[in-house]
């Protein structure tokens, strides 16, 4: 129970006179994962593209329905948006851009 301002800064007192201590080091030596095969890639390039249309879907969606891991996903969406044939709207929602 606080009786007054001093009961408050002897309280917050107590918690800045404790030391410091170091967090546990960080280990850099960690290789990264390894980019998604080409092959897997190459077979979900026709199956995600099958599940895109002119509405919006959830790339959550994208990834339960196709059933390829999220990294190759990724990459293939990444690939359509960068041919310019994917347009991205918020909530991490795509759609493909029909061609003309």
């Amino acid at each position: 129970m606080t009786e007054s301002a001093q009961d408050v800064f002897e309280s917050l007192n107590d918690l800045f006179s404790r030391p410091l201590s170091e967090g546990e080091p960080i280990d850099f030596s960690r290789t990264s994962p390894s980019p998604p095969d080409e092959n897997e890639i190459s077979k979900a390039r026709a199956v995600i593209k099958e599940n895109l249309g002119p509405s919006a879907v959830s790339v959550d969606e994208i990834i339960r329905n196709c059933q390829f891991s999220l990294p190759v996903v990724a990459m293939v969406l990444l690939e359509l948006e960068l041919a310019g044939r994917l347009e991205r709207h918020p909530g991490n929602r795509v759609l493909i851009i029909q061609e003309l």
